[in-house]
C-alpha cells in the first residue's frame, strides 16, 4: 500500500559523490570533517532520471546500488538530524528505514555527537521490493543527501593483481647438525604421550520457529514483535523469499512464515497479563496511567516486559507487549 506523503526540498539537492565509503563534502552538504561514514555491500554508481514523490517533476541523480545485506554506519562529530526514506521502483514514497543508534535503540531521528547510527538497505521493504532508500543528514545550515537502489545482482568480482615472476635465489644446502651422543648402558626413553583433551559437547543446535500471520501483520510489524526492530524484516524476507514471491511479496492471514532463531525475543508471557498493541502516540505511562489509573505505575509494565522493550522512553506503533494484572 502505497503512503501518500511528501519529501523535504532537501532531497532535490545534489548527491554527494561516493568513492569507496568516503563522501566527499559538496557546496550545499555537510563538511566532511563533521561526520564519519560507511557502506557495506556497494555494487555500483550510475547516474538515473526518476521522479520521487513530493519532487517537481523527473530529475537526473547519481544512485548507488547496493546488495540484500547492504548497511550504512553513520557517527556524526556534533548533533545532526538523521533519516533513510524507502521509495519503491516508481518512485512512490514506502515508508521510513529505522535507524538504530548503539547504546539507545531505534526509531531516533536526532543523532548525537559521536554516537553511530546504522540502517539496513534490504532488497525487501514491507513487501516493496528493490526500492529505492534516500539518507539525508544535516543540520539547520548544510544538507547531505544520498540515494541507493537495492538490487539482487552480484558484486563484480575484483581483478587479481598481476605479479612480475622474480627468481628465486638458490640457498646452500644446510648443514646437519651432528646427532647427540647416546650413552649405551642407558636407553632412550620416549616422552610419555600427552593425555588426548576430552571433546567439548557440541551446543545444543538453534531451531528456527513458525509465525502465522496475523490480520494487518506487515513484516516489520512481525520483525518488530518478534526480534524488537524494524530492520529484521530483510532477514524474515530472505527466510521466506520463494514462499512471499509466489504470492507476489504480499503477506495473506494465516499464511504460515519460518523465522529464524538467531536474534528472537522471549515468547510473550501472557499468564499474569494481557496483550496490548501499542497504539501511535503511545508511551508506557499513557497507556499506564489508561489500565492503572496512574502514569507513575509504568515502571511495572516497563519490568513486566523487559525482555522486549530495550528502552522504557521507545515504544513502536505495533509493538505487542503484556500488561500485568
Amino acid at each position: 500500500m502505497r503512503i501518500a506523503k511528501t519529501i523535504s526540498l532537501a532531497l532535490v539537492l545534489s548527491v554527494a559523490v561516493l568513492l569507496f565509503t568516503v563522501i566527499p563534502s559538496a557546496a550545499s552538504g555537510v563538511p566532511a570533517d563533521k561526520y564519519t561514514y560507511e557502506l557495506s555491500g556497494m555494487l555500483k554508481v550510475q547516474m538515473e532520471t526518476i521522479e520521487f514523490e513530493g519532487t517537481d517533476g523527473p530529475q537526473e541523480y547519481e544512485v548507488i546500488y547496493v546488495g540484500e545485506d547492504a548497511e550504512i554506519k553513520f557517527t556524526p562529530k556534533e548533533k545532526m538530524s538523521a533519516s533513510v526514506r524507502a521509495y519503491d521502483p516508481d518512485g512512490y514514497y514506502s515508508g521510513n528505514v529505522e535507524l538504530e543508534v548503539e547504546g539507545l535503540g531505534g526509531g531516533l531521528t536526532e543523532i548525537e555527537a559521536n554516537k553511530t547510527a546504522t540502517a539496513a538497505l534490504g532488497i525487501n521493504f514491507w513487501g516493496c521490493p528493490y526500492p529505492y532508500y534516500i539518507f539525508s543528514f544535516g543540520d539547520d545550515q548544510n544538507t547531505t543527501t544520498i540515494i541507493y537502489k537495492s538490487s539482487d545482482e552480484a558484486a563484480a568480482p575484483a581483478p587479481e593483481p598481476t605479479e612480475e615472476p622474480t627468481e628465486e635465489p638458490t640457498e646452500e644446502p644446510a648443514e646437519e647438525p651432528a646427532p647427540s651422543p647416546v650413552s649405551e648402558t642407558e636407553p632412550v626413553k620416549e616422552p610419555a604421550p600427552a593425555p588426548a583433551p576430552a571433546p567439548a559437547p557440541a551446543p545444543a543446535p538453534k531451531v528456527n520457529t513458525t509465525y502465522k500471520v496475523q490480520q494487518g501483520d506487515t513484516l516489520g510489524t512481525i520483525a518488530l514483535n518478534n526480534y524488537g526492530s524494524y530492520k529484521y524484516h530483510t532477514k524474515i524476507y530472505k527466510a521466506n523469499k520463494e514462499l512471499l514471491k509466489k504470492h507476489k511479496d504480499r503477506l495473506s492471514e494465516g499464511m504460515e512464515l519460518i523465522l529464524p532463531s538467531d536474534g528472537l525475543l522471549p515468547v510473550l508471557n501472557t499468564e499474569k497479563g494481557k496483550v496490548y498493541t501499542v497504539k501511535a502516540g503511545d508511551t508506557l505511562g499513557k497507556i499506564a496511567a489508561k489500565h492503572y489509573g496512574s502514569a507513575s505505575k509504568y515502571t511495572k509494565i516497563y519490568e513486566a516486559n523487559k525482555g522486549i522493550i530495550k528502552n522504557a522512553n521507545l515504544i513502536f506503533e505495533g509493538q505487542k507487549i503484556v500488561i500485568p494484572n
